[in-house]
């Protein structure tokens, strides 16, 4: 198999960036609502104590503004430049501020914009920087501002169904890096002059924040501070991804013994020639059949579908997984096992659709379905 490399592309200049103080009403405010600053965890370049955001009869809230010297509100992150967002070197590579046809043509279920109102398509480019793995829709949060922080956040501010959807990545191993898209529906006039606001998703008190420019020229570049990218380290236990199982080898997961039994790392025109209405894979990639032997230990009968999860992983570190790997109608389809009981083996196909480039290098990665803290198993392919 070939090195699994470290992948250390120059993801540019960044620096982690405070952020404001969050007060309860953050998580509260709809799409429209007029939010004062710091209320909805927006870095701002003031330092300052801002009017109250709430009150009653015997209290008073108020809420100091972050100081940052980029990043912000006044400041933003200019397009084209990475700032670190938590665990993430988050870019804005691309903005279309009037993404109409392409929503509408994405998806017949899409709904054009309202009269009044804009679809602000953009590309985002996030390399995870953490120490063990992650998903962009658990981890990255995303909004827009417009005039006079004019708030467009939720289900209220969603585009529809997009091609390349930031939600729709697989896991992210340390230093891979993914490119894709979010959508805002936001009133006309602030299509133009609306800022991209990234925060870290899922986290409890304080978290990061940035705010990008989503036009060219406005903005400017945080200070460099070079990404510190955990290596992937050559070695440990079997079946670990230092040392990933050889095929043909058993591995134990969950109640199965599994191995690797065929392997056809370009198994397009199988696949195109097992169903006539299986679509060919995207420019670049490839469909990878893997077939797989596994007996079922357990003392009752089981059904591997329903017990091993499995997804594949190259040199990008992103792994394949979900419906966007999907290849179609398959030979031997795992989904088609049905129960098997004690003492049986079976042999049975999965499939992905894979980057060219991640071929050399690819590893199965299988998992216990019924019991996510055991640990997962990594098989050599490339």
């Amino acid at each position: 198999m070939a090195a699994f490399a470290l992948v250390a592309a120059a993801c540019g200049d960044a620096q982690p960036i405070p952020t404001a103080t969050a007060a309860p009403t953050s998580t509260t405010l709809a799409t429209g609502q007029r939010a004062p600053l710091g209320v909805a965890k927006i870095p701002t370049t003031t330092s300052s104590t801002i009017p109250p955001t709430s009150t009653s009869s015997s209290t008073t809230t108020t809420t100091t503004r972050a100081v940052i010297e980029a990043g912000t509100v006044d400041n933003p992150v200019a397009l084209g430049s990475p700032s670190v967002v938590g665990d993430w070197i988050v870019t804005v590579v691309s903005v279309d501020t009037d993404a109409e046809a392409a929503v509408v043509d994405e998806n017949p279920f899409n709904d054009p914009a309202a009269e009044g109102e804009k679809f602000v398509l953009v590309g985002i480019e996030a390399t995870y920087i953490g120490g063990d793995t992650a998903w962009p829709w658990i981890d990255i949060d995303h909004w827009m501002l417009g005039e006079d922080n004019l708030l467009y956040k939720g289900i209220d501010s969603e585009c529809g169904v997009i091609a390349g959807d930031l939600a729709f990545i697989g896991e992210v191993f340390p230093g891979g890096t993914v490119a894709g898209k979010v959508c805002h529906r936001v009133a006309a006039d602030d299509a133009a002059r609306a800022v991209l606001v990234v925060e870290e998703g899922f986290t409890i008190g304080e978290s990061d924040a940035a705010v990008f420019s989503l036009r060219a020229g406005v903005g400017s570049v945080p200070l460099a501070v070079p990404p510190n990218i955990p290596a992937i380290v050559a070695g440990g236990p079997l079946g670990s991804i230092g040392n990933p199982i050889e095929r043909a080898s058993p591995g134990m997961v969950g109640d199965w013994r599994v191995s690797v039994n065929s392997l056809d790392l370009d198994a397009t025109a199988a696949i195109l020639a097992e169903n006539q209405f299986n679509d060919p894979p995207a420019s670049g990639f490839t469909y990878v059949l893997v077939g797989l032997e596994a007996t079922n230990e357990g003392s009752e009968s089981a059904d591997p579908w329903r017990d091993i999860r499995s997804k594949v992983l190259g040199e990008s570190r992103v792994a394949y997984e979900g419906f966007e790997t999907y290849c179609g109608v398959i030979p031997d389809d795992v989904t088609a096992v049905g129960d098997v009981e004690p003492g049986t083996t079976v042999s049975f196909n999965m499939c992905w659709a894979v980057g060219r480039d991640d071929i050399e290098s690819l590893l199965l990665i299988l998992e216990d379905y019924q019991d996510f803290e055991s640990r997962r198993l990594f098989y050599a392919l490339g």
